[in-house]
């Protein structure tokens, strides 16, 4: 199972090639200075991949933040508990270190 992470990582490279992709074929494109309709279209398939690489990338950060405050709050629920149990071996109760 890949991470949210290494998801982010990898749609975040995707982004950034096509990126420079978009931009190297409206260089191209433009070399006789016109964008016609076919160019458009390409233009437009790969801004909007971008859109959805971008949308899916903020999917998987909120998920990912919100994992982490979770795996956060279960952490120091944790630390609370140790801290509990060690108080209560502290007071002498019997049975308490077991």
């Amino acid at each position: 199972m890949v991470s949210k992470i290494e998801q982010i990582t990898e749609a975040e490279s995707k982004v950034a090639t096509l990126a420079d992709q978009e931009r190297t074929m409206r260089s191209e494109f433009m070399a006789d200075g016109v964008i016609d309709t076919q160019e458009r279209a390409s233009l437009d398939r790969i801004n909007g991949k971008i859109t959805q690489l971008e949308q899916i990338i903020t999917q998987l950060r909120t998920e990912y933040e919100e994992n982490l405050r979770i795996w956060r709050g279960r952490a120091g629920a944790f630390g609370t508990l140790g801290t509990q149990v060690q108080q209560i071996r502290d007071f002498g109760l019997e049975g308490a270190s077991d």
